[in-house]
């Protein structure tokens, strides 16, 4: 030891020679009283024996708590080597050691530690004050006799025994744990160290110190517990909690493996950020790590995307912080893995944009359609009227069939105003789905071939709707592959409980999935297809897919898209199943010949309701037409008044801010319980079209105006009265 540590400075200070060596008996230290002795310096005794620098002294050997090595006391003081006289003042050797016992004694009295002494056989011949307050025991108990072995507990004392025969035969053992006992009997933890007492070349005893450890295994069982605490709660949280020092993984939770699909010796003391983090967050995470590294502000909650063993991509809402792990900087964090609900909010944020889709829709639409009306009916008439020769009919064919193709667009449009809801009813999906994709690829080179389960379940569709859902992805299909190749189309049924993660209810479905082995779509493309207007095509509306999602989301059920390119895409549809049959279409009667009469029009648009008149005039109908549902009462009420009542009425399905068709033709029935009414609108799925009999109605013509339709439904509707 040096003269600067804590030990040395108290040393210093005793009166009596003491010197440290080191295992091999060599100086390591000398106080003031020992250099006096020896007549010489510590810097000149410093790694010399020690019989060579104190001579034939009469020394004993004894450790100190926290001293290295091995201290000794000069106890007999005779005259150095040189063989000069002992120096005049120097008490003789009885009296200094006495004089040393006492000041060892009331120094050992002060120490915070037990301090002992014991002969060979372990019989303790002195104890400082602490051993009495640590063991309870009192003077005259250790009078009376006691033992080292007494301070033991049962348990331990063979083990004692032995230690103590190996370090009384000069062995060396180092300072050893035992349990240790009270006088009243209860136990604690304790460390035990001694050192020989040396007699001339004979152990006489031993020297020890105890220290009592019981807060330090407090400590340690505390902190046990807390480390059992902490791997119960990570262990048991559905959080991924993970430790990362050193550009490596530490310590990550039972589920981080399940969520990443690693094992823990995987994971753990690898470095994970080229492994499992997406390259898309990867630039985000080094960024983060650097700037935490050069103690920059950095906030401590983000997300990832991660990629996983099996190569699926998640999503994980990820916290971290700065910690202290094993005595060097760390990281702590916890995340979710938040891909489900991040599905589900794109799932709302696209049914937000169709609801705003459809508001506006609704009302172009309708506009629209009136204009188709006025358009399409205008060409029929002029077409009737022009010779088929005549130079301009050609003009008026592809005007009309551009009206038409209008026509279409609109009813896409409808399908996301209130118009688009679903008219459903019990159908055979297979023949639906067969039907649909033979005419929709008749003349394609995409080959469709079809993997339908045994026992299809029926389901509750609007057939018209979901024709049009299966038409626009066999189309997507047939563009995405310019080559040709096949078209896989498997339906089959499906049974989902709590446990699915699908935006769905569970029950029975039917799933239905076409793929194609195209091109594929590009990943920063695949979250559009569903929007709005969003096409890759020159002449797409983008509203095919879009339409698509719609149909399905308001038919209860879910549509998803898988893709990569070059690879092709698969489009999976998710129908509910129906707990009824398919019943066999009933077949539509003949047209009833056309007959005579007189027609009461409703309508808003004036331009509508004068190519309505002249449609019906061509037909060979008297007609009065008329803009608001008041008019038509008090019109049918005068007429039947007037002994010439009208023999049906054609009533719009929505007259702005007023009657429309339901509250007229209910009016009408007050007067007229056998009124003869038709209902017409663009919406062609409204409800009150598709169940015009519930209502009230004899039937429905759809805008924009077929005359063809008009007289057959006239015809018909005349007929029977």
């Amino acid at each position: 030891m040096d003269r600067d540590t804590t030990h040395a400075g108290i040393l210093d200070a005793l009166p009596f020679p003491l010197f440290a060596c080191d295992d091999r008996m060599r100086i390591l230290y000398m106080n003031p009283a020992c250099e006096q002795l020896a007549g010489t310096t510590l810097d000149d005794a410093r790694g010399r024996r020690w019989d060579e620098v104190i001579g034939e002294a009469g020394t004993s050997f004894t450790s100190l708590p926290g001293a290295k090595g091995i201290v000794g006391i000069v106890e007999r003081y005779p005259r150095r080597a040189t063989g000069a006289p002992e120096e005049p003042g120097v008490p003789s050797t009885g009296e200094a050691h006495a004089e040393s016992e006492k000041r060892f004694r009331e120094l050992a009295d002060f120490l915070p530690e037990v301090v002992f002494e014991a002969d060979v056989l372990g019989r303790i011949t002195y104890a400082n004050r602490r051993a009495f307050q640590l063991f309870g025991y009192t003077e005259s108990r250790l009078a009376a006799g006691i033992s080292i072995f007494d301070l033991i507990m049962p348990g331990e004392l063979e083990r004692v025994a032995q230690n103590w025969k190996k370090r009384t035969e000069g062995g060396t053992v180092g300072p050893v744990e035992y349990r240790l006992r009270r006088a009243d009997g209860s136990d604690f933890p304790g460390l035990i160290n001694v050192a020989p007492v040396v007699a001339g070349d004979a152990i006489t005893g031993m020297r020890g110190v105890v220290i009592d450890i019981s807060k330090q295994k407090e400590a340690e069982d505390a902190l046990r517990q807390s480390e059992a605490r902490f791997r119960a709660l990570t262990e048991s949280t559905p959080a991924i909690i993970y430790i990362y020092q050193d550009g490596k993984m530490q310590y990550v939770n039972p589920a981080a493996e399940k969520v990443f699909g690693y094992s823990a010796q995987e994971l753990q003391g690898r470095d994970i950020l080229g492994r499992a983090i997406h390259r898309d967050s990867l630039g985000l995470v080094i960024a983060r790590m650097t700037a935490r590294d050069r103690g920059e502000p950095v906030n401590s909650r983000y997300e990832v995307k991660i990629v996983t063993k099996s190569g699926e991509e998640r999503v994980l809402d990820l916290s971290s912080n700065p910690i202290e792990y094993n005595g060097r900087p760390a990281v702590i964090g916890s995340a979710f893995d938040v891909t489900e609900a991040r599905k589900m909010e794109e799932e709302i944020l696209n049914t937000r944009k169709l609801e705003s889709l459809g508001v506006l829709a609704g009302g172009i639409a309708h506009d629209f359609n009136n204009l188709l009306t006025v358009i399409i009916g205008n060409v029929s008439l002029a077409k009737i009227n022009l010779p088929g020769e005549h130079p301009a009919s050609r003009c008026l064919v592809e005007a009309e069939e551009a009206s038409m193709r209008a026509r279409d667009l609109t009813n896409q449009l409808l399908t996301f105003s209130r118009g688009g809801s679903p008219v459903k009813k019990t159908a055979s999906v297979e023949k639906l789905l067969r039907d649909t994709i033979r005419f929709t690829l008749s003349g394609s080179s995409l080959l469709p071939v079809f993997s339908i389960a045994d026992n299809l379940w029926d389901a509750d569709i609007d057939e018209g709707q979901i024709s049009q859902v299966i038409n626009n992805i066999a189309m997507n299909a047939s563009q995405a592959s310019p080559e040709g190749g096949s078209l896989d189309v498997t339906a089959e049924n499906l049974e989902l409980d709590a446990s699915h993660d699908l935006p769905l209810q569970p029950g029975r479905y039917i799933r239905i999935s076409f793929t194609d082995h195209g091109t594929g779509i590009p990943a920063d493309i695949l979250p559009k297809v569903f929007d709005p207007y969003f096409t890759t095509k020159r002449q797409g509306s983008g509203l095919g897919l879009t339409t698509s999602y719609s149909i399905v989301r308001k038919h209860n059920g879910h549509i998803a898209l898988r893709s990569r390119p070059g690879e092709g895409s698969t489009f999976s549809i998710y129908l509910p199943a129906s707990t009824g049959n398919a019943g066999s279409a009933p077949e539509k009667p003949a047209p009833s010949p056309r007959r005579r009469g007189k027609i009461l029009i409703l309508d808003d648009d004036a331009a509508v309701l004068n190519v309505a008149k002249n449609v019906l005039a061509h037909l060979g109908y008297d007609s009065v037409c008329v803009r608001s549902g008041a008019q038509a009462v008090h019109a049918y009420t005068t007429a039947r008044h007037d002994q010439a009542p009208f023999d049906a009425v054609i009533l719009d399905l929505t007259i702005p801010g007023g009657m429309g068709a339901v509250e007229t033709v209910n009016a009408l029935a007050k007067i007229d319980p056998n009124v003869a009414a038709l209902v017409s609108s663009g919406y062609v799925n409204d409800p009150v079209m598709a169940e015009h009999e519930r209502h009230g109605f004899r039937g429905t013509i759809t805008k924009p105006y077929d005359i063809g339709e008009i007289a057959r439904t006239l015809g018909d509707l005349i007929g029977e009265r």
